[in-house]
């Protein structure tokens, strides 16, 4: 082309001279401009190859201004018309190179925000990414899952909205066959960097993530549920993750809990005053509660049994986690059976069956019923009803036809309010049991003795009855001596009472009332001590004085050891339990600075005492010395005596009421009577 306009130009160049004169005037034709023409078009071809924006815009404009000078021109007509196609074909590529450069860079942005785990900019960018390729799957599906495992790692459920609405966005586009577009490890793949997935592991990912952001960040539980028993049915790696099963567990639990509340109440809200008509009806609504929450236990026994399966052990927090999965399982089990032995031949046959749908409505369990003692409609109306004047009048009479009908003495041992009576026929009846009475009952798969809410297994029959003599003959009757090796028998023993407060707290307070006449009389021979005193005598007050003191000491740290082990086993699921946990640790501070006058050290101590053996509260306590303190003049140590109390501590019942399950009321360990150290005189001071 510019040959062209060199040709041309020389033919005209003596025309254009000839002109000069006469057209000095005027304005040059355009057409005639053949300089003008090879110039702009040179520079159009120039910069016509070249990509960058620049250039092109450079080659544009270049076009833009032959069109708009010459284009009318016939002599330059196949160079205007190439052009008038040209240039907007260039003004597009300089429109897409720029939203190039400028997506580059937004994907860069996703990128970096991915790869630093910074969720602010992964939203930011891909948000940005996505307003100009709404459709872009490997936006989308990242988007969706990052929601969730930002909350999962840090409980921040900031992103919960974006989460789920991506989520879903991306389920919808890949279950309509959205076509792939990417390859990962030979399969065709969707997504970004370390959220990048196969199809089947991008459905479940997004599914997890849609479950686990409804279920805790919007507590949508009936959205939730099925898609983690979705996820529990699949082929991917959900189907063995025990969050899975774990938080279906949990859900079971959860709806179970106020069923059971109900329970308590309404068996609390029968009156031994109700017609027939109305206990029954009392009656079948507590069975039917009962039955709906051992279907809830059950449910939530399998899912957490399932969990504990899939659970690896691989480091110390899986293990951690396997075997808390373990302990919440024999709870649940205990619960549901009354009992430890079998669970794990239960499991196994529940695990074997199909995983229920936890959107499926919850078939109620009905145990059968137990058998009645004697077929005898009033001994079994006694105990339904805790009416204890009938369970004693119908026992009684039961046992003048079969004294030795033990289902009917061990309910009249462990029923309690006659303490003369509990006590006979709970020593009769751990006579039998002792000497090897036959069990003629099963309850759960194991021998069993009593009747209806009063019936055990052997080792949980001889604890209640245990307990019921320990509790009798130390509240009621005031027989310590024959108490306290039965309390100690129970500390010592495998059933519940091993790890009941009440056992260490009585015998807590059985070393404080001990202690007290001791504390009373060291006050008393202090005060005795008089300044006439001859040397032999002042000696003799001070070594009875020294020798209580020592007396005082030893009950004071027997006391503080059964405290220790009350409050260690003590529960604090309640707020009564909570508040007689944290009464009986102020007692334990108490003791602990009216023995060692200090304050810091107390949890070292307890830690150390406790992991000893429990002293037995029968064998002597062994006086403990002080070391001496230090003179000022070589004369005899002055007696450096502690605050004395009579008061005494309670962790354990008041025996006002002696004949019920023992409630627990305490107080503060206070000083009654203060005595102060001797003042020694040292040399040099008046």
């Amino acid at each position: 082309m510019k040959t062209i306009f060199r040709f041309l130009g020389l033919g005209l160049v003596s025309t254009a001279v000839a002109a000069a004169g006469t057209t000095a005037g005027y304005a040059q034709d355009p057409c005639a401009d053949v300089d003008g023409q090879t110039a702009v078009y040179t520079k159009f071809t120039e910069a016509f190859p070249k990509t960058t924006i620049a250039d092109r815009k450079v080659a544009i404009e270049a076009g833009k201004q032959f069109i708009e000078k010459y284009g009318s021109c016939e002599t330059v007509k196949e160079q205007s018309d190439y052009l008038k196609a040209a240039v907007p074909k260039l003004e597009e590529l300089v429109v897409q190179e720029g939203n190039r450069i400028k997506t580059a860079s937004m994907f860069a942005r996703f990128d970096s925000g991915i790869n630093s785990d910074n969720t602010d900019e992964i939203y930011a960018a891909g948000k940005e990414i996505l307003s100009a390729q709404p459709d872009n799957l490997n936006i989308i599906v990242p988007l969706g899952v990052v929601g969730m495992y930002k909350s999962t790692n840090e409980n921040n459920y900031k992103y919960a909205d974006d989460g789920i609405r991506y989520a879903n966005l991306a389920l919808s586009k890949i279950k309509s066959g959205a076509v792939f577009n990417k390859e990962l490890k030979g399969a065709k793949s969707v997504g970004a960097l370390k959220y990048e997935y196969n199809k089947q592991d991008a459905i479940n990912e997004l599914t997890y993530t849609l479950a686990y952001l409804n279920y805790y960040a919007k507590k949508d539980k009936k959205t939730a549920l099925p898609l983690y028993y979705e996820l529990s049915q699949s082929s991917g790696v959900y189907k063995n993750d025990p969050r899975i099963y774990g938080t279906i567990a949990d859900y079971y639990v959860e709806q179970g809990a106020p069923v059971g509340e109900q329970i308590a109440i309404e068996i609390q809200n029968r009156k031994p005053d109700d017609t027939a008509e109305v206990l029954a009806q009392k009656e079948a609504s507590i069975k039917a509660k009962i039955a709906l929450f051992n279907a809830y236990t059950e449910r939530a026994l399998d899912a957490y049994s399932r969990a504990h399966k899939v659970a690896k052990s691989d480091t110390p927090a899986a293990k951690a986690y396997k075997d808390n999965l373990y302990k919440i399982m024999q709870g649940l089990y205990k619960r549901r059976f009354e009992k430890d032995a079998g669970l794990d031949a239960y499991v196994a046959s529940t695990i074997a069956k199909p995983f229920p749908n936890p959107t499926a409505a919850v078939t109620p369990v009905s145990d059968p019923e137990p058998a009645t003692t004697t077929g005898s409609p009033a001994a079994d109306s006694g105990i339904n009803s805790d009416n204890t004047d009938e369970i004693y009048a119908a026992g009684k009479e039961i046992l003048s036809a079969q004294p030795d009908n033990l289902n009917i003495i061990v309910p009249l041992g462990v029923v309690g309010k006659y303490a003369d009576d509990g006590i006979r026929y709970a020593n009769l009846a751990l006579s039998k049991i002792k000497s090897g009475a036959v069990f003629n009952k099963e309850l759960k798969g194991a021998k069993s003795v009593g009747a209806l809410k009063y019936e055990y297994n052997k080792q949980d029959a001889i604890n209640e009855l245990t307990y019921t003599l320990a509790y009798l003959n130390y509240y009621a009757k005031k027989d310590k001596k024959t108490a306290l090796p039965l309390y100690y028998e129970l500390s010592q023993s495998s059933g519940v009472y091993k790890n009941d407060p009440r056992i260490y707290g009585t015998i807590a307070d059985y070393y404080v009332e001990q202690g007290a006449p001791v504390g009373e009389q060291i006050a008393i021979e202090i005060q005795n001590r008089k300044p006439d005193d001859t040397a032999e005598v002042l000696a003799q007050k001070e070594a009875s004085i020294k020798a209580k003191i020592a007396l005082f000491n030893a009950y004071t740290e027997r006391a503080l050891d059964a405290y220790s082990r009350a409050h260690k086993v003590a529960k604090s699921d309640t707020p009564a339990a909570k508040a007689y946990k944290d009464n009986l640790y102020k007692i334990m501070q108490g003791l602990y600075k009216r023995r060692f006058e200090k304050d810091a050290g107390l949890d070292a101590y307890v830690a150390s005492t406790i992991a000893k053996p429990f002293p037995n509260p029968t064998a002597a306590v062994t006086p403990v010395s002080d070391p001496e303190p230090a003179t000022t003049t070589g004369s005899p140590a002055a007696v450096v005596t502690k605050p004395v109390s009579s008061a005494t501590p309670k962790s354990s019942p008041d025996s006002s009421a002696p004949l019920k399950t023992p409630a627990v009321t305490t107080t503060a360990v206070k000083a009654k009577t203060v005595v102060k150290k001797p003042v020694v005189r040292r040399k040099g001071t008046r």
